[in-house]
């Protein structure tokens, strides 16, 4: 792809390097990022850790898995991009970035493709316990969205952190949306990443993700 944007077979390669598999929306102050279901953080929010990581399922989802990952420098084609509350991720080379409306959320967005985005940041969690929170908001989502079909909603760690990964699809105006994040909390705030594509789309946008995940931090 021109600009240096990432072809399928260099997010391939990519996902194949990380060696990840990403289990792939909250404080006080609520906010509601972009349409409702997609990313919600109170004071954080989604993803997967270095070393062994066990989940506990959410009843009528998947089965949580063990994964192994090791972690490596930031890999061809990305950039490493500052987010809030000390956050930082990688993004896609030549993927403008934005604040979203609400504190703790930036957006970057395919310039070739309006309809794949990807999220992070973090703000100040609530009192309630990551799974609790996210099995609610996931409640909400499941009655807005057409077509919604939850894949995954599974509490986990993320280098050692609480964490919990949220994966769904639903019938959007441009299409089937596939949409997968994952949220961890520490010292007080939680933090999250977040990809949405289309569902034809989605092959080449989760090892995108996997890389963020991967080059998170905290």
């Amino acid at each position: 792809m021109p600009g240096g944007q990432w072809s399928s077979s260099r997010l391939a390669l990519v996902a194949a390097v990380a060696n990840l598999t990403v289990c792939a929306a909250v404080g006080t102050t609520l906010l509601v990022v972009s349409a409702p279901g997609e990313v919600r953080t109170g004071t954080a929010l989604p993803i997967r850790t270095p070393g062994t990581t066990e989940s506990a399922t959410v009843p009528g989802t998947t089965p949580p898995t063990t994964t192994n990952t090791t972690t490596t420098g930031v890999p061809a084609g990305l950039e490493r991009t500052p987010g809030p509350n000390g956050f930082s991720t990688v993004v896609p080379r030549g993927w403008p970035t934005e604040p979203l409306s609400g504190p703790g959320a930036v957006q970057a967005a395919d310039p070739e493709d309006g309809t794949r985005t990807l999220r992070y940041g973090g703000a100040a969690h609530p009192a309630a316990g990551i799974l609790e929170w996210h099995t609610d908001y996931e409640r909400q989502v499941s009655e807005q969205r057409e077509g919604y079909r939850l894949l995954e909603l599974n509490e986990t760690t993320l280098r050692g952190f609480p964490a919990v990964v949220w994966e769904f699809e639903w019938d959007a105006p441009e299409g089937r949306r596939h949409t997968r994040s994952m949220y961890w909390r520490t010292g007080g705030i939680e933090y999250f990443v977040y990809a949405a594509s289309r569902v034809r789309d989605w092959p080449d946008t989760e090892p995108i993700l996997t890389a963020m995940i991967e080059h998170s931090r905290p």
